[in-house]
């Protein structure tokens, strides 16, 4: 796989997710998520030899990177593995990292859409 593009490969990795490891992973606007083991990505791309490493990794990642996940992530809380057994806590710096990458993901956000709003007033040749 030469690109990999969100709605096309990344959205239809995380269905094959849910669909191979319910107990894990949740669908899009399912119930709240669970902490996922350290290393699971390592575990999908065992499990999965069909798919591409690359393809898995983006797809945790965007798994991981949401604001569910975010508040998911509590200190002490178990983590799972792909049978939904325990597999380690989530630790305070995990915890911190979480809060940092859903910052940084809100702050990209509010970037992207001002950066919208400024094309839309230059496009009608107003000031911002």
């Amino acid at each position: 796989m030469s690109e990999i593009s969100y709605p096309a490969d990344i959205a239809k990795a995380r269905e094959v997710f849910a669909e191979k490891f319910p107990a894990t992973f949740m669908k899009k606007g399912e119930r709240k998520k669970i902490p996922l083991k350290v290393g699971i990505a390592d575990d999908i791309i065992a499990a999965l030899p069909e798919m591409s490493p690359e393809l898995i990794k983006r797809a945790v990642g965007d798994y991981v990177s949401g604001p569910k996940y975010a508040r998911a992530m509590i200190a002490g809380q178990q983590r799972v593995d792909l049978q939904g057994q325990p597999a380690g806590e989530v630790t305070e710096a995990a915890v911190k990292h979480a809060k940092w990458r859903e910052n940084r993901r809100r702050q990209s956000a509010r970037d992207y859409q001002k950066l919208r709003e400024n094309i839309k007033h230059q496009k009608k040749g107003e000031q911002p």
